[in-house]
């Protein structure tokens, strides 16, 4: 009876400002859900915009194939996508402004040695042994497409942190990006797609480096 009287009390004295807390706690919380919402929705459209260059990249790769320096910086890192993507974080890059974030991130997975890295990993997923650069057609093309998803992932958690890399700046967001893209189920998965995309065709000899 002690508390109850007590409750009451308190109740008489502050209820209004109870009310107004509880209030503006709900509004909180309704706040936080709505920034979620938004977010989800935002990277689901980024995803979609990464997948449809990824696969872009790797069809123009595979019909014209480049030296790896150079189809680093025309499909793995693709400068409308870089627009595209932020646009949908209401950012409003100019070409420029965006072919200078594709080069920097070209050079910056070069660098980290994630190129060499990816034509492995994916030549040993294919069961190829891959022991220089020159690449075929099939190889060329996924990973141009493998790249450009790096890239488009690094580049959705650039825009959606507010045009920030982070405390490791680029180069620690592109090398969190290739270390959760590189798990043997994705990449299964993600020859799979390369296959139905007809990216690479499982009838045809890739490359010169098979033995």
């Amino acid at each position: 009876m002690p508390l109850i009287r007590r409750l009451a009390a308190v109740l008489r004295a502050e209820g209004e400002e109870l009310v107004a807390d509880n209030i503006l706690l709900q509004s909180q919380r309704l706040g936080a859900e709505a920034r979620q919402l938004i977010d989800e929705q935002r990277r689901r459209q980024a995803d979609r915009i990464v997948n449809r260059f990824q696969w872009i990249g790797a069809g123009v790769v595979t019909i014209t194939p480049l030296p790896v320096v150079d189809f680093l910086a025309t499909a793995a890192i693709n400068t409308q996508m870089i627009i595209e993507i932020g646009k949908i974080y209401g950012c409003d890059l100019n070409k420029d402004a965006a072919q200078e974030l594709a080069l920097s991130l070209g050079k910056t997975l070069t660098s980290l040695g994630i190129v060499k890295g990816a034509i492995q990993l994916l030549s040993a997923a294919l069961t190829i042994n891959v022991t220089t650069y020159a690449l075929g057609k099939g190889i060329q093309g996924i990973t141009a497409a493998y790249l450009t998803r790096i890239a488009g992932r690094s580049f959705i958690e650039y825009f959606r942190q507010d045009r920030s890399w982070g405390d490791g700046g680029m180069a620690e967001a592109v090398q969190q990006q290739f270390q959760l893209n590189r798990k043997e189920d994705f990449i299964k998965a993600f020859i799979g797609q390369a296959i139905a995309s007809g990216t690479i065709k499982l009838n045809e000899k890739i490359g010169n480096t098979q033995k």
